[in-house]
C-alpha cells in the first residue's frame, strides 16, 4: 500500500458539493471513476495505491481554492485474508 497526501483545508467550512461524477466498467471486475466536487481543502494532493484489500486500485486527487478533481480505478471485489483470494458474489 501506498498512501501519499498534502493536505490544507479550512476548518471554519463544511461545505460539500459534487459538481461531476462519472464512472463504468473496464473488465468484469475492474471500474473507473472520474468526479468533481467543493469542500473546504484549500490545496491537497492525494495519491493512493492499495492491492490485496476490499476495492484495491489506485486513486489520485487534485485540490485547488475548495475545487476537487478525483480519478480512481479499482477492483469492485472484495479480498479475504484467510484464503488470500478475492470473494465473488453474483
Amino acid at each position: 500500500m501506498i498512501n501519499l497526501e498534502f493536505l490544507l483545508s479550512n476548518p471554519f467550512s463544511n461545505k460539500f458539493k459534487t459538481l461531476f461524477n462519472k464512472a463504468g466498467h473496464i473488465t468484469k471486475h475492474k471500474w473507473w471513476e472520474l468526479e468533481c466536487y467543493r469542500d473546504n481543502r484549500i490545496v491537497a494532493f492525494q495519491f493512493y495505491a492499495r492491492s490485496r484489500c476490499d476495492h484495491a486500485g489506485i486513486r489520485v486527487e487534485l485540490s485547488l481554492l475548495s475545487y476537487t478533481i478525483a480519478g480512481h480505478i479499482y477492483d469492485s471485489r472484495h479480498w479475504n485474508y484467510n484464503t488470500n483470494k478475492w470473494e465473488v458474489h453474483e
